[in-house]
């Protein structure tokens, strides 16, 4: 999931899913919380967090909304829509100070949701 082809990765990430789907969300979860992770495989472990419907996932899709590249972000932004069906107005392409207002109401929302989705 980390190499630096991304058709490796893609294979990679289909063979785990087709394995074992809970597997495979361990694997992207793990990837999902890694700081020193690659951006692009970030951005695809976020995506595919969301089209597994990951609930265990949230938090770290939430942390993900303050990544440096947007690609990350609009992938997280994406799948907490698509696991939460919320938004809070999050654009992931906006300035860091245009983010600050719905990254604190994710923020908000996790602490009060949290147990829910853990």
């Amino acid at each position: 999931l980390r190499d630096p082809e991304p058709w490796i990765r893609a294979r990679a990430a289909e063979a785990l899913q087709r394995i074992s789907p809970d597997a495979a969300r361990d694997a992207f979860r793990s990837l999902a919380d890694d700081p020193d992770a690659p951006s692009l495989p970030l951005a695809e472990s976020a995506a595919v967090l969301g089209t597994l419907g990951d609930r265990k996932g949230v938090g770290a899709l939430v942390r993900l909304l303050e990544h440096g590249h947007p690609r990350v972000r609009a992938a997280a932004v994406g799948s907490l829509h698509a696991i939460t069906g919320i938004s809070f107005g999050y654009q992931p392409e906006a300035t860091a100070a245009e983010r600050a207002d719905a990254l604190r109401r994710w923020q908000a929302w996790w602490e009060d949701n949290r147990f829910y989705y853990e």
